[in-house]
């Protein structure tokens, strides 16, 4: 299910939650036609049965990952927030030491956080003119808001690594993803193209093979991704393929600019030296 600006009852989230990246994905713990929610990103695919892998007897709110703690603050605060600042906001709160996780995709419960701080904490982040507060979007928000809760004993965290991220996968993982798309296994992975979104560019062994060697360096796994696009496609339009090489054209332009750009600077580097 999709919520748009006119499904929002409340007017400040309403006025905050759109027109950016990230924060609709917050109006679920407040707003929604359900109790208990799994939220995906648009650029995730599921692979699997998800639902049934991730629920059961389970708390108010379930992260990706594998239950790791995070206690460096040069980390945390590279990909979540400052913690010096959430000190200062919250002296009772030790920010280090949770699991801490990419908000691609997670399961919560309407009523778990505080709404009157997250209005605290997105005002702070909007009023941060050096960007260091809370980083992307929600995403530092939204754990800073999940531990604290934790922390108060409001709400039960439990974690499941069920998220993956193509860019970073094995061989082996790549493998088994190939078998859940194939239906030759019964497990359930999400896979967030959390960075470098896939194109019919970056297919490997294709016609443009030789395109993606040269431009597009990388492994990034795109078959997945393309597989659901390619069905979309000739589920709705005629000339699906063609559709979708002028869709991803504007990709291609970007990364030949980004490709001659690196070359300029490794001539340049390589003069200067």
């Amino acid at each position: 299910m999709v919520l748009r600006r006119e499904d929002v009852q409340d007017s400040w989230l309403r006025e905050y939650s759109f027109g950016g990246w990230g924060y609709s994905h917050l109006i679920p713990f407040w707003e929604g036609p359900f109790e208990s929610f799994l939220y995906i990103d648009a650029d995730c695919v599921v692979l699997g049965d998800i639902v049934a892998a991730v629920k059961g007897q389970a708390p108010e709110i379930i992260i990706p990952g594998d239950g790791g703690v995070i206690t460096d603050e040069a980390i945390i605060g590279e990909h979540w927030f400052d913690c010096q600042q959430v000190r200062r906001l919250l002296p009772a709160f030790e920010p280090t030491g949770w699991p801490f996780f990419c908000a691609g995709t997670f399961m919560g419960k309407r009523g778990a956080l505080d709404l009157d701080l997250y209005k605290r904490l997105h005002r702070i982040q909007k009023d941060d003119s050096s960007a260091t507060s809370f980083k992307y979007g929600d995403q530092g928000i939204l754990n800073c808001l999940m531990f604290h809760a934790a922390s108060e004993e409001k709400v039960g965290i439990r974690t499941k690594d069920f998220q993956k991220f193509p860019a970073t996968m094995d061989a082996d993982e790549r493998a088994n993803a190939l078998r859940i798309l194939n239906g030759e296994s019964q497990e359930a992975v999400v896979l967030h193209y959390a960075h470098v979104k896939p194109t019919v560019f970056h297919e490997r062994g294709g016609s443009l093979d030789w395109l993606h060697r040269r431009l597009l360096p990388g492994e990034i796994f795109p078959e997945p991704m393309n597989h659901f696009r390619r069905l979309v496609m000739q589920e709705n339009h005629e000339w699906s393929d063609v559709r979708l090489w002028v869709e991803d054209a504007p990709l291609l332009y970007q990364s030949v600019v980004s490709a001659i750009a690196r070359n300029l600077l490794k001539a340049k580097s390589s003069r200067a030296t």
